[in-house]
C-alpha cells in the first residue's frame, strides 16, 4: 500500500510512502504551504527534497509545527545539501538549524555518486528508537539508506468468520426434525410463504443441532511452493547480511550478492515446478482456468447475462427454462 503526494502540473516528481498493509499509516495534515521542497507527513515519516533559497525559512516553519505534534519524530529524504562539506555556508546554516531543534543526524556516509551526503535521517536527540541506520547499495545516482525502527512486529490481519460444526451432527435426528418442519408436513401454497417456511425452518433446526460459532482466524500468507532448501538459503542470506553489516568488507558484499542471486533462483525454480505440477494435474479446461485465475489472484465474481434491470433478467431466465421444458 502507499500514500503519496504527487507533483502537480508536472509528469514526474512527488513523494510517496510505500508500506505493508498490516501497518496502519495515515497522512498527517500539516497546515503549511511551501515552495522550496516537496513533503509528505505521516506518523513516523516526513519526506522532503529540493534545496532552494527559501528552504531554510520554510523548513524551519515545518519543524516548528512537527515538534509540537505528539509522538516520535522521524525526518527522512533527499535534502540535496552537501552535509559533508563544512566549508559550505548553506550546509553550516542547515546543521545549525537542526541542532537548534535538538535534532541529530544518523547518516554520515556518502549517499550520492559524487561522494556527497545528500540523503538524511533525522530524529530528536532524546529519542532512541532507531536500532540501526546505514547506507546500502547504490540504486541510481543515490544509494539506498536503510533504517530500522525499534518497534514491535506488526500484527497479522485477523478475520472473523461464522461457522457450524456440521460433521458432528447426528444425521438421523437431523432428518427427523427436518421431516417435521411445516414446509414438509404442511407446505404453503404461495411460493413466497413456502420459501419463508423453508428458510426459517431449516435455520431453526440447524441452530439446534449445529449452532453458529464465531471464530477469529489469523490471516497468513500462503506460499505452497516453499521448501526447506529455500528456508535454509534465506537463513544463509540473513547470516551473510549481518556479517557484511558488521565488517563492511567488499568480500562480504560480494558473498551477499551471490547468496541473494542463489535464493532468487531457488524461489523461481520452486514456483515454476509448483505451477507446472498444478497445471499438469488439471486436465479439464474448467479446473485449469480456475487454477490459472488463482495464480493471477483473480477473485471469482458473479456472472450474469447482460440486462438493463432485475425484472428483465428474471423474465429472461423464466423464458429460458419454459422454452427448455
Amino acid at each position: 500500500m502507499a500514500i503519496r503526494n504527487p507533483r502537480h502540473g508536472r509528469r514526474r516528481g512527488g513523494v510517496a510512502l510505500i508500506h505493508r498493509s498490516t501497518l496502519r499509516v495515515n497522512p498527517l495534515s500539516i497546515n503549511v504551504e511551501v515552495a522550496s521542497f516537496e513533503h509528505l507527513s505521516a506518523p513516523f515519516n516526513f519526506f522532503c527534497m529540493k534545496q532552494h533559497e527559501l528552504f531554510l525559512e520554510e523548513f524551519t516553519g515545518c519543524l516548528e509545527l512537527l515538534v509540537a505534534i505528539p509522538g516520535r519524530l522521524l525526518v527522512v529524504g533527499d535534502f540535496n545539501i552537501h552535509m559533508d562539506n563544512l566549508g559550505n555556508s548553506f550546509s553550516c546554516k542547515f546543521i545549525s538549524l537542526i541542532e537548534s531543534f535538538e535534532i541529530v543526524r544518523h547518516v554520515l556516509d556518502p549517499t550520492h555518486i559524487a561522494s556527497h551526503t545528500l540523503d538524511l535521517v533525522l530524529t530528536r536527540r532524546e529519542e532512541h528508537f532507531l536500532a540501526d541506520c546505514f547506507v546500502a547499495d547504490q540504486l541510481s545516482d543515490h544509494s539506498a539508506v536503510h533504517w530500522i525502527l525499534k518497534a514491535n512486529r506488526p500484527f497479522r490481519p485477523r478475520k472473523l468468520v461464522t461457522l457450524r460444526r456440521l460433521k458432528t451432527v447426528d444425521r438421523g435426528l437431523l432428518l427427523s426434525d427436518l421431516l417435521d418442519l411445516p414446509f414438509v408436513a404442511a407446505p404453503a401454497d404461495e411460493v413466497d410463504t413456502l420459501l419463508q417456511q423453508y428458510n426459517s425452518g431449516v435455520t431453526d433446526v440447524l441452530d439446534v443441532h449445529a449452532p453458529t460459532i464465531m471464530k477469529t482466524y489469523t490471516v497468513r500468507p500462503d506460499n505452497p511452493w516453499m521448501t526447506e532448501e529455500i528456508l535454509t538459503a534465506r537463513r544463509n542470506v540473513r547470516r551473510i547480511e549481518r556479517r557484511k553489516r558488521s565488517t563492511g568488507l567488499m568480500i562480504d558484499k560480494e558473498l551477499l550478492v551471490t547468496a541473494f542471486s542463489d535464493l532468487r533462483q531457488l524461489i523461481s525454480a520452486a514456483k515454476v515446478t509448483f505451477l507446472n505440477t498444478k497445471i499438469a494435474d488439471n486436465t479439464e479446461k474448467k479446473s485449469l482456468l480456475k487454477n490459472v485465475d488463482s495464480f493471477l489472484l483473480k477473485k471469482p465474481g458473479l456472472r450474469l447475462p447482460a440486462h438493463n434491470s432485475p425484472d428483465e433478467l428474471v423474465e429472461t431466465f423464466n423464458h429460458f427454462f419454459i422454452k427448455k421444458n
